[in-house]
């Protein structure tokens, strides 16, 4: 977009994109967080899933931490709302979201007993089933260090776990019970080892109608 000074006649160039002024800035921000959390709503199938409301306290949140050019009792309200949210999912769904953490859009959350690394990168329309952990691998000093990148479209099943300083390339899928700490290839499929039948019965274990 072209501007023309009106004392010296030189015209300016200006970013089509860029807010005319604050206060846009600001409506602009509020208007996508609620776009956000309404496709949250939408993508977790409504308002009373447990996945749902983690996510929105999430945003609201994140919101807070970016958004610091807007009122402070704004922020004060999100922070509220997010630390209370946050809780409530921790303590009743199991669900821990830090709002350090950065996960983008569409994200689903499924059930419950999931767990994300406060420094970790989720990306768009990505799926979190029940009991999946996406962590550090140790503790310590290095714990901040060890936050996995999660491309866009990456599901992960029921019970995985994404640990360490890796990359798990987009539209990539994690099968249920599986251990990832190296980095994954851009549509690959991780799968748990094959389970294996052993002949026999343990000598602690009476076979059945042994007893009796």
């Amino acid at each position: 977009m072209t501007q023309q000074d009106a004392e010296t006649g030189v015209t300016h160039q200006r970013d089509a994109a860029e807010p005319a002024n604050p206060l846009k800035t600001r409506l602009l921000a509020g208007s996508q967080l609620l776009q956000t959390i309404r496709e949250d709503r939408q993508t977790n199938l409504g308002w009373l899933e447990p996945g749902f409301h983690a996510l929105a306290a999430y945003r609201l949140g994140r919101w807070a931490l970016d958004a610091r050019d807007e009122p402070t009792w704004k922020r004060r309200g999100a922070e509220l709302a997010y630390a209370v949210g946050h809780r409530v999912s921790v303590n009743v769904y199991g669900i821990d979201l830090p709002r350090t953490a950065s996960i983008g859009r569409r994200v689903v959350v499924q059930e419950a007993a999931i767990g994300v690394h406060p420094q970790s990168v989720i990306g768009d329309d990505c799926v979190l089933r029940k009991g999946c952990t996406i962590g550090g691998t140790t503790g310590g000093d290095t714990f901040g260090e060890q936050a996995p990148v999660v491309g866009d479209g990456v599901s992960i099943g029921v019970n995985a776990v994404v640990a360490g300083r890796i990359t798990v390339g987009d539209h990539a899928a994690i099968g249920p019970n599986a251990a990832v700490l190296r980095d994954v290839p851009a549509a690959a499929t991780v799968i748990a080892p094959k389970p294996r039948v052993i002949q026999g019965l343990s000598s602690n274990v009476a076979r059945v109608g042994d007893e009796g």
